[in-house]
């Protein structure tokens, strides 16, 4: 399904001041010039307005309301817009159409936000010991629950583990350098490719450059490097990539694109009003257009109408979302929950990969 251009449906990003995963949703929006609101939410849980008003046990932050619809991973989310807004004047492609460049999109998104050795995992053992956020103690317990007590955060093991994440993080810098900019080109795709979009950045750009981004030119990672010395040895051996990063950081700031993290909140709305503008609204997929795939369902045991549970296999495993299956196949699972004040249900999708979905 298409977005109605007259009346698209409104929608609400779940947020939180340093989440570089919202940034990947942000900048899509702003750069497609998709309009939306944003809701503010706590960097740890409890998180109200998600648990209580629209029943989502899931965790991670964030989280897209699309009318009626909330959508969850940042992987699914960004393929359900491209989906609900094909490219057109009012909303500017940021793919060109070729398999190849999609390819490479999923790709880098794979590096960067893989659970087990993903570029977003790496840059986090290197938040410096001295981070405010790690002698939270409620900071610390909220994201050791959130992982499981698969990795502790305290200093001291942060600490032992910086090493083997810089010199992975520098490998990974390394490739950028000595294959996707090799030849001096500003931008992940070659000119001919981006020509129809104006020949500048790309989603594959976006789904590669976010983590070095953060690294780079995020306070809260200041000294992640080392010390300014240390920086600037950084940018002598790797001076393409570090020159991306900037380039993407100008053409934000050349479209306007919205950075949460380092202004305040842009359309921030209040609760109330969010829960009106989904329980207001229609789910963005209905009927025959939500996804159903008899040989997926047959696979794991399903049919529709089954109350079943979801919930992330790698981290945030013991927060599962309940409800009746209305859709399933390769790429996605959909479950209606009942708001029983609200006379309605809300429509949570998400990914298949990285998820369980099993009968209750």
């Amino acid at each position: 399904m298409a977005a109605d251009k007259q009346h698209p449906p409104p929608i609400t990003l779940f947020c939180y001041p340093g989440s570089p995963y919202s940034r990947r949703i942000s900048w899509y929006l702003d750069l497609r010039r998709i309009p939306y609101a944003t809701s503010i939410q706590p960097p740890i849980l409890p998180r109200p307005l998600l648990q209580d008003g629209l029943r989502l046990r899931y965790r991670r932050i964030p989280v897209l309301a699309v009318g009626g619809s909330v959508l969850c991973d940042t992987r699914l989310i960004l393929a359900k817009l491209d989906r609900l807004f094909p490219p057109s004047e009012q909303h500017p492609a940021l793919l060109p159409p070729s398999p190849t460049a999609g390819g490479l999109a999923k790709m880098l998104e794979h590096w960067t936000t893989a659970s087990a050795d993903g570029l977003f995992v790496l840059v986090v053992g290197l938040i410096p010991p001295s981070s405010p956020m790690l002698s939270d103690p409620a900071f610390l317990r909220d994201r050791e629950e959130l992982l499981g007590g698969g990795l502790r955060l305290d200093g001291a093991d942060v600490a032992a583990k910086r090493p083997a994440c810089r010199a992975a993080i520098e490998a990974a810098m390394g490739v950028v350098e000595s294959t996707f900019l090799a030849d001096g080109r500003e931008w992940l795709l070659d000119r001919e490719q981006t020509a129809a979009m104006g020949g500048g950045p790309s989603l594959a750009d976006l789904q590669g450059v976010w983590v070095f981004d953060w690294l780079l030119c995020d306070p809260f990672l200041k000294g992640a490097l080392g010390s300014e010395e240390e920086v600037r040895g950084v940018e002598e051996r790797f001076p393409r990539t570090v020159a991306w990063v900037r380039r993407w950081r100008a053409w934000l700031r050349e479209k306007g694109a919205w950075d949460a993290e380092r202004e305040g909140p842009r359309g921030a709305i209040g609760d109330e009003e969010v829960l009106e503008r989904v329980f207001g609204s229609a789910f963005v997929e209905d009927g025959e257009e939500v996804v159903w795939d008899e040989q997926s369902a047959r696979v794991v045991g399903l049919e529709k109408g089954l109350v079943v549970e979801v919930f992330p296999t790698d981290y945030g495993s013991a927060h599962k979302d309940q409800g009746r299956l209305v859709g399933l196949g390769i790429d996605e699972v959909v479950i209606d929950v009942d708001v029983e004040e609200r006379g309605k249900a809300v429509r949570l999708h998400f990914p298949r990969t990285g998820f369980c979905v099993r009968k209750v």
